[in-house]
């Protein structure tokens, strides 16, 4: 990683109280040397006339979205692509297990993972246990910020969806830490 992100979490915790967008741990070496490199190279040109430094100015931009690009080609997808959590959903509720997705949701996974039905919402944690008490071989789905190492138990599967990680609980997790698999934040 060019930018060292756990230094860089801990200062942005103690200014903002909040977590730096989990992506940024992503961030890679190559565009951002193409970004430093490219952007020095444009510097070194000593241009005279006013069209040539206008062009310089224009390239600016163009050397940034090229590096953006590269950045989400390269790294930066697989934080923002929920078809392999969706896929998961998708193959459960093919074998016939219950899904629930814990805390908000807004229907994200519903299309990328083609699914049949939509997930129950559920509110709080007690509604949580209360769900998972009922089907025994369903799941649930939570949303957490934050690292994996203080995670209650094993999920069933482990993904990123935007800014936040992405937990698959079997109900039975779920029970045996009386909720505390569904936290927001580990």
């Amino acid at each position: 990683n060019i930018v060292p992100v756990a230094h860089l979490n801990a200062l942005w915790q103690d200014l903002f109280a909040e977590d730096l967008p989990l992506w940024l741990g992503g961030i890679s070496l190559g565009p951002g040397m193409l970004l430093l490199l490219g952007s020095y190279a444009l510097t070194l040109l000593t241009l005279q006339s006013l069209q040539a430094r206008l062009l310089q100015v224009a390239l600016l931009p163009v050397l940034l979205s090229i590096a953006i690009n590269m950045e989400f080609k390269l790294t930066l997808h697989s934080y923002f692509d929920l078809e392999p959590i969706a896929g998961q959903i998708r193959r459960l509720e093919e074998r016939g297990a219950p899904v629930a997705v814990a805390g908000s949701y807004d229907g994200a996974f519903d299309f990328a993972g083609r699914l049949t039905r939509p997930p129950t919402v559920l509110k709080d944690t007690p509604a949580a246990l209360a769900w998972a008490r009922e089907p025994p071989e369903g799941v649930i789905v939570s949303f957490f910020q934050g690292g994996i190492l203080r995670l209650p138990t094993r999920p069933l599967f482990l993904g990123n969806a935007d800014e936040y990680r992405v937990a698959v609980w079997a109900t039975e997790a779920v029970i045996s830490t009386n909720g505390e698999a569904l936290a927001p934040r580990f």
